[in-house]
C-alpha cells in the first residue's frame, strides 16, 4: 500500500496539535518518537501512534519520507556526512598547502633564474669594464712611454 504523504502530514500535525493542547497520549507519542533510531523503531512507533498512515512493512521507505517531510537528517547520517566533510576539508587544506609550496618553489625558481640573469648581466658589465680599463691603461701607458734614451720631460 505504501505511505500516503498527505495522510502522514495530516496525522503528524494532529499529533503536534494534541501535544500542544497537553494531551498525555500525544506527549507520550512525541517522547517515544524522540527515541526512534532505525526503521524497526519507526515501524513500531507508526503502528502504535499513527496506524492510519501506512503499513509497518513500508517502514524504511516511510522513515525516509518522514525525515523528508520533517526536514530531518538522522544523526548517524549527519555524523557520517560530517566525518566525510572533515576528511574532504583536510584533503583540501593539504592540497592548498601543496599548491602554496609549489607556487613558492616556482617563484623561487623564477627568482633563481632572475638572479642568474642579473649575475650574468653584472658579470658581462664587469668584463666590459675591466676590458675598457685595460684598454685605457694600455693607451695611457703608450702615451706616457719614455722617449728613447731618457725620462719624460718635466714641465718647468
Amino acid at each position: 500500500m505504501g505511505i500516503d504523504r498527505d495522510k502522514l502530514a495530516e496525522q503528524w500535525f494532529r499529533l503536534l496539535a494534541d501535544a500542544a493542547r497537553g494531551s498525555t497520549p500525544a506527549r507520550e507519542a512525541m517522547d517515544a518518537f524522540s527515541k526512534v533510531g532505525n526503521p524497526g523503531d519507526f515501524s513500531r512507533w507508526m503502528t502504535q501512534f499513527m496506524p492510519g498512515a501506512g503499513t509497518a512493512a513500508d517502514a524504511p521507505a516511510a522513515m525516509e519520507q518522514w525525515w523528508e517531510v520533517m526536514g530531518v537528517v538522522p544523526r548517524a547520517r549527519y555524523q557520517k556526512l560530517l566525518e566525510h566533510s572533515e576528511r574532504l576539508r583536510a584533503k583540501l587544506e593539504e592540497a592548498e598547502a601543496t599548491i602554496k609550496q609549489l607556487r613558492e618553489m616556482l617563484a623561487g625558481i623564477g627568482q633563481n633564474e632572475e638572479a642568474a640573469r642579473l649575475a650574468s648581466t653584472w658579470e658581462s658589465a664587469m668584463r666590459e669594464g675591466v676590458k675598457s680599463y685595460s684598454e685605457w691603461l694600455d693607451a695611457w701607458s703608450r702615451a706616457m712611454q719614455q722617449p728613447p734614451g731618457g725620462e719624460p720631460k718635466k714641465k718647468p
